[in-house]
């Protein structure tokens, strides 16, 4: 069974995808092939593994860029209901942007209303009064 290769209009597609989105999966998917015939075709072409490597810098930067935009948006909003595209902005931003780790600072205050409920009910436990020995006793217990 043939191997099958790459034509060019694929591999260029494949960058131009990868340097937006900083991925090789996004990358196979837009070139329409898989991910492990990607990689099979950066692993035989080292002029195309450089040009895939510098993509996917460049898409990793972009997709940093953006993150960081939306993190000083969210930040600087009042309604506070987004917190859910703070968490993706911030996971995106820690992945692609190096050194990001705890540089920015997100001020805001987060009210939670916690409620437990419990299906199985909560035993009662009764008090058991614990009897001290009396000194005689325990004289009595040493010997």
């Amino acid at each position: 069974m043939p191997i099958r290769v790459m034509n060019h209009d694929e591999k260029e597609t494949a960058i131009e995808c990868i340097k937006v989105n900083g991925t090789l999966k996004s990358g196979a998917l837009a070139a329409g092939v898989s991910t492990y015939l990607l990689k099979q075709e950066i692993t035989r072409s080292p002029i195309f593994a450089r040009r895939i490597a510098e993509a996917k810098t460049n898409g990793m930067e972009e997709v940093g860029e953006t993150a960081v935009k939306n993190i000083k948006w969210i930040a600087s909003v009042e309604n506070k209901d987004i917190r859910s595209r703070l968490t993706a902005n911030l996971a995106l931003a820690n992945w692609a942007v190096p050194g990001f780790r705890g540089e920015s600072k997100i001020s805001g205050r987060i009210e939670h209303d916690i409620r437990v409920v419990s299906s199985v009910p909560r035993p009662i436990y009764k008090s058991i009064k614990v009897e001290k020995p009396e000194e005689t006793e325990i004289k009595l217990l040493e010997e």
